[in-house]
């Protein structure tokens, strides 16, 4: 799953630790400074090199003990969303066929799409944030990410110390984007013009539609151009990345977990923690590189909290069941300058919302 114009990490959080990743940083794995992480697409084509390796290095390795899959349970939910979800059901033809052969059944796909239902309400009824031209949207997010290869071709993986990642873009498309943490310490990068869906200002995101199916449309027309993926996989990838990391008003994130409903091959996972520790539910995706994505969401309320990938088969390098990337929202908000922060936090279950006026 790709997570946005830069991929999420940075400083550590001293305040959070995730059980198996370090929170200390050794010299030896310190990233030089000021390095740009990469754009989606670029992020994308990188992963699919990857996994192509993994998998050529798993054919020729000696056979391995199987491992039994982790087994995902669905999760009950409300029958007052049923009329809803037969709706979106009945829509998925709208999407079309799913190219990558991501089989589930209806009862999965029933269950991922009320779900997905219940996100876009509570995030359609979110309060709005006054925002303004010549402001900047701000995120904070924590995650790791996993790291293969060693020295002379050796089969290793481990996962890359957890880190804390500031970013701030303007809201209008025009001014400084901002990254603090990640890979570097930190990285400034001169914006102009108007936003687009793979680089998504807050002005830019006020003109999507908020029909289902409408967006639905346009989102797929964007997708082959983010890896050259199945259309659906790279719909569900696009999305999630505006989830993560693209600032909204209400109804735009609504629509957006409203079409996630109408791709075929989404299911439930029911034991989703993410990076601060929170456990959660989330909606996965199978990907043909040999992964999961999958969008947390909190277990009560039904609200984004973070994105995650899972390995689904053994490799040389980690058996199926392991996590390998987790990035999680902390805090978003608006503030008047790059490098501020929002004195009221928004609260960071869903994309950062904002009203559409001054």
């Amino acid at each position: 799953m790709n997570t946005d114009p830069r991929t999420e990490g940075g400083g550590h959080d001293h305040g959070h630790a995730t059980a198996g990743v370090p929170d200390t940083e050794p010299a030896a794995l310190a990233p030089p400074a000021a390095v740009p992480e990469l754009r989606p697409d670029r992020h994308l084509l990188l992963k699919q090199h990857l996994m192509h390796e993994i998998r050529r290095a798993s054919a020729t390795a000696p056979s391995r003990r199987p491992r039994t899959l982790r087994k995902w349970q669905l999760v009950a939910l409300p029958v007052a969303a049923a009329a809803t979800v037969a709706a979106i059901i009945a829509g998925v033809s709208v999407a079309g066929g799913d190219p990558s052969g991501t089989k589930v059944s209806r009862a999965e796909q029933r269950s991922a799409s009320a779900l997905l239902v219940r996100a876009a309400v509570t995030a359609e009824t979110g309060s709005q944030l006054p925002v303004r031209d010549g402001q900047y949207e701000y995120v904070r997010t924590l995650g790791y990410n996993a790291i293969f290869g060693g020295p002379e071709g050796a089969s290793t993986f481990r996962h890359s110390p957890i880190r804390t990642t500031e970013r701030w873009r303007p809201v209008d498309g025009t001014g400084t984007y901002l990254q603090r943490g990640g890979s570097g310490t930190e990285f400034r990068e001169e914006h102009t013009g108007p936003g687009n869906l793979h680089r998504p200002d807050y002005r830019f995101m006020q003109t999507l539609p908020t029909d289902p199916a409408e967006l639905l449309r346009l989102l797929r027309k964007a997708a082959p151009e983010h890896g050259g993926n199945p259309v659906d996989q790279q719909t569900f990838s696009l999305i999630g990345d505006l989830l993560m990391n693209a600032a909204a008003p209400p109804a735009v994130v609504g629509a957006l977990f409203r079409a996630a409903a109408l791709l075929p091959g989404v299911t439930v996972a029911d034991d989703a923690v993410d990076s601060l520790g929170r456990p959660g539910v989330s909606v996965a995706r199978d990907e043909v590189q040999g992964s999961r994505a999958e969008w947390i969401l909190d277990r009560a309320t039904s609200a984004f909290t973070g994105v995650r990938e899972i390995s689904t088969a053994d490799t040389v390098y980690a058996p199926a069941g392991t996590v390998l990337n987790l990035s999680s929202v902390v805090e978003r908000g608006f503030v008047d300058r790059p490098g501020g922060r929002p004195d009221t936090p928004a609260a960071p279950a869903t994309s950062a919302t904002g009203s559409a006026g001054a």
